[in-house]
């Protein structure tokens, strides 16, 4: 099928639908749209501060991963409303359209002339790829006719909302800072967290090290695995160590080539904890007490902006090398990396957890924490204030 008929079957499916799904009442219809499992899991928890509004009607898409059946199971979980094929959602009227990374092969939703769409990070919006900022990237948040594709970009950090503007001063108007919902939950935890660490078994004496690892071939587990785990086996003596992979890590297609379900059992049962991604890394985050996460890992800036201890290890990818991305400094990940314990390698592990636990926080740390959640405690609040403007309706009634 050409361009043109292409656009005019589109067209005529959607007048279509309008009419055969017109809506009575005034009741607002929100559509989810789910990548996969770990962009459901951001979508989720913009759902459980709303769900309770009876004015609104929520329903879900997830494409259908190539990754593993356990993707899609877990995504469907996570947003249990009423399922729509991809077909469906395409020719259905909309009120609001959620997105939680960029469209990719779902870019028929991401149309503001359809329908407002709303774009939440699933992360901190720091990362870069091919030279970009992935959340910021006009490749990606513009159509080939160069139209943004979203009506709202929720960010966490005033200064990356500003750099972005800076760089596209069209932004001014579409990015709303409103702070970080997991971080919120993540220091409402820390404040329980003796409780939560008797919940998961963990030793009231030892202190607890979280390692975790981003996916990609520079992701730590991928890269370093094997020797790191050796490194911190004799180490369980001192610490509580919990391993927790990155949810990609299970799929076929970017696991390496390597069994993650079969070595983490193992690693298990020789002494480990094994964090695994249907894990609250809310709860885990509250109760480490040191945070080891690679650098192209949001892991390691959550644990920055929650305060944590934290190490961390370079991974040698340009995701990390010549940032730029926030306000002539680098990225919040380049700069911690210039003062918080790093390591190149797993030999490094026992000397960078020995500096992490010594004197804390490290000049300069708690400007970057303040910086990456600019409106800590206050996300509930500014969520919903922002998703009821793009619906135009009042203030939240209860149920």
């Amino acid at each position: 099928m050409n361009v043109f008929l292409r656009k005019l079957y589109h067209t005529v499916s959607r007048l279509l639908g309008r009419i055969a799904y017109h809506r009575f009442g005034d009741t607002k219809h929100i559509l989810l749209v789910a990548h996969n499992a770990l962009t459901a899991e951001y979508l989720a928890e913009l759902w459980e501060l709303l769900q309770h509004d009876r004015r609104l009607k929520f329903f879900q898409m997830i494409r259908t991963p190539s990754e593993s059946p356990e993707n899609r199971l877990r995504a469907e979980q996570l947003l249990p409303m009423t399922a729509l094929s991809q077909r469906a959602v395409n020719i259905r009227p909309w009120d609001l359209v959620v997105m939680a990374d960029h469209p990719g092969p779902m870019h028929i939703l991401a149309d503001v002339r359809l329908h407002p769409v709303l774009r939440i990070p699933h992360g901190i919006s720091d990362k870069k790829k091919n030279g970009a900022n992935y959340y910021y990237d006009p490749r990606r948040m513009r159509d080939e006719t160069g139209r943004l594709r979203y009506s709202c970009i929720f960010e966490s950090s005033h200064v990356s909302r500003l750099t972005a503007v800076r760089a596209d001063p069209s932004l001014s108007d579409v990015i709303t800072v409103v702070g970080n919902p997991r971080l919120d939950k993540i220091a409402a935890n820390i404040a329980q967290r003796g409780t939560l660490r008797a919940t998961m078994g963990l030793s009231s004496v030892r202190p607890t090290i979280l390692i975790a690892s981003s996916w990609s071939a520079n992701g730590l587990f991928l890269r370093i695995g094997d020797a790191l785990f050796q490194q911190a086996q004799p180490l369980l003596v001192d610490f509580e160590i919990l391993l927790r992979p990155h949810p990609h890590l299970f799929n076929s297609d970017r696991s390496g080539g390597r069994d993650w379900r079969s070595i983490l059992e193992h690693l298990g049962a020789i002494g480990f904890r094994i964090s695994n991604p249907d894990h609250s890394l809310s709860d885990v985050l509250a109760v480490a007490d040191v945070v080891v996460s690679d650098d192209i890992s949001s892991v390691s800036l959550y644990a920055a902006a929650a305060g944590k201890r934290l190490v961390l290890v370079r991974s040698g990818s340009t995701a990390v090398n010549e940032d730029t991305c926030n306000i002539g400094e680098g990225t919040f990940i380049e700069r911690l990396g210039h003062i918080v314990p790093t390591m190149e390698n797993a030999a490094e592990l026992r000397p960078a957890l020995d500096g992490a636990l010594g004197s804390w926080p490290p000049p300069g740390f708690e400007e970057i924490q303040r910086e990456i959640n600019g409106e800590p405690g206050r996300s509930t609040t500014h969520i919903r204030n922002a998703i009821y403007r793009l619906l135009k309706l009042n203030e939240v009634i209860s149920p």
